[in-house]
């Protein structure tokens, strides 16, 4: 069972799926306005497409996390703006196991 973490929580070698995503969007009502205000973004909270894909945390600075795909892919997480759930050993490892590819034949 996977369990959603705090930031405080992240550590390198641990395997995390990105949970959900916080996005900055504008109303709809408020593009073209023109009542001198400003136009304010709004945050919305979504289910993360990349929910249950394994990620192998390489690095943490935080609010900065250095993740690795399973196919050997890296980038960096703003924990700011994800939520991060935390992926059981055997989960992670299977993972990556199955949908590494032709990781091993890197150099």
């Amino acid at each position: 069972m996977s369990r959603l973490i705090g930031p405080e929580d992240v550590a390198a070698g641990d395997f995390v799926t990105v949970s959900h995503e916080t996005l900055e969007v504008v109303p709809w009502g408020e593009i073209g306005g023109c009542d001198g205000g400003g136009v304010k973004a709004v945050r919305v909270e979504v289910l993360s497409e990349r929910a249950g894909r394994a990620l192998k945390v390489v690095a943490v600075c935080r609010p900065w996390v250095l993740v690795e795909e399973a196919w050997g892919e890296c980038c960096a997480l703003d924990l700011r703006s994800v939520r991060l759930a935390r992926l059981s050993g055997a989960y992670g490892k299977a993972a990556f196991k199955l949908m590494g590819g032709k990781k091993g034949k890197r150099k």
